[in-house]
């Protein structure tokens, strides 16, 4: 009986060795580099005709014109296992990186076809790997979403072909980048950055020093943020650790301390030392933002200083005349997190000089209001002003 035992044990792994021959071994940056004259070209046309140049930034392993992928077999270091990322089936996904050198070119998203492949994956042994393990899977190289310049590279696990463990490795550090390697100036009308964007797809990368601009998706959790210099970059919640929950089919509930500080801490305004996150795009009306940042551990989104909030401009009169005083009113208050009110004072400057001149606007509690006055000036004298509010930790 012990002797059947094996001998059916030993059939069956020449038979999953038999199998796995049938598919070529590549690297998963066999699968991910695309040709640098390709994203020129499309950098230069954006998302103006997908139909026609999608296939600039999609794998080669794919063929575009058919929608079929090469099936393949990968060896790779996981870097976030299953459970943690936020789609299909409640988190059977993963991201995987090559063995090699990883700079660029080096990360795959990993995605089941679930529901149909859920029962089966479970025996293949899609949810065993933890990250830093290294293993071995056969798979079919995909495109989402179709006919848009900004899909996303997936491999999708074979069902019924073992994922086996063979060895594990430190799980790399996240790789310094900038907003700017992604998108230039606004969304909408800015630059998707293919050339330095895409070799970075899936990778996980780190950014720092950004200012929150906006609420992008309040009913999921998403911002943007700007740098220095207004380029201008978005998140996306593809976490479980980073989401206000995925109703329906997907199964993932909000998590509890993102609501919070989404809602209360991570407003307009506030600065963001460092963000951490995959890079990866989306589907449907929020696509042509191009590439996201998903931050997908607790301690991925570190905030920096959170400065004092300005709201409630008032100019009276609205169009001032020669021969008066331009007052000023506004509201200045400490954020979430932030420290108190110092002073608030009005900045000016005459006909396009550099030299502003600062006049204090001292809090009045009848109307919980700052107040000053630019004094009456010569009539046709140009003049710019802004409001710098200090708090007491500046």
């Amino acid at each position: 009986m012990i002797s059947r035992l094996v001998l059916l044990a030993t059939l069956a792994l020449v038979l999953v060795a038999q199998m796995s021959a049938q598919f070529p071994n590549v690297t998963v940056r066999q699968i991910q580099e695309v040709p640098f004259d390709s994203l020129v070209v499309a950098d230069s046309l954006q998302n103006t005709n997908p139909l026609d140049t999608w296939s600039l930034q999609a794998s080669p392993l794919y063929n575009t014109a058919t929608q079929a992928g090469d099936t393949v077999t990968i060896t790779a270091h996981v870097v976030v296992p299953a459970k943690v990322m936020t789609f299909t089936a409640a988190g059977f996904t993963m991201l995987l990186y090559d063995t090699g050198t990883v700079s660029e070119w080096g990360a795959v998203f990993v995605r089941v076809n679930a529901p149909d492949d859920t029962a089966q994956i479970f025996l293949d042994g899609f949810m065993n790997p933890g990250a830093g393990d290294i293993i071995t899977m056969i798979g079919v190289v995909q495109e989402f979403p179709l006919w848009s310049m900004n899909s996303v590279t997936q491999f999708q696990p074979l069902a019924g072909f073992p994922i086996t463990i063979i060895g594990s490795a430190p799980v790399v550090k996240p790789i310094p980048k900038a907003a700017s390697n992604f998108y230039e100036d606004l969304f909408p009308g800015g630059t998707v950055k293919y050339t330095t964007g895409e070799p970075f797809e899936g990778m996980y990368v780190e950014l720092t020093d950004l200012t929150v601009d906006g609420k992008v998706n309040n009913g999921r959790g998403t911002f943007s943020m700007l740098d220095g210099a207004g380029n201008q970059i978005t998140s996306y919640d593809a976490s479980r650790y980073f989401t206000k929950g995925h109703g329906g089919r997907w199964l993932m509930p909000a998590d509890p301390d993102w609501l919070l500080f989404y809602d209360s801490v991570l407003v307009v305004g506030a600065q963001i030392d460092t963000i951490r996150g995959m890079i990866t795009t989306v589907s449907g009306s929020e696509g042509p933002r191009g590439y996201r940042i998903a931050p997908l551990y607790r301690g991925d989104v570190v905030l920096g200083d959170i400065l004092p909030g300005v709201s409630t401009h008032r100019r009276n009169p609205v169009i001032v005349s020669f021969d008066s005083a331009a007052r000023i009113s506004v509201e200045a208050f400490k954020q979430v997190g932030g420290s108190d009110i110092s002073t608030v004072e009005l900045m000016y400057a005459l006909n396009g000089g550099s030299s502003f001149t600062s006049v204090p606007m001292p809090y009045d509690p009848a109307d919980s209001l700052y107040k000053g006055s630019i004094p009456q000036q010569p009539a046709n004298t140009f003049i710019r002003y802004f409001i710098e509010a200090t708090d007491v930790a500046t």
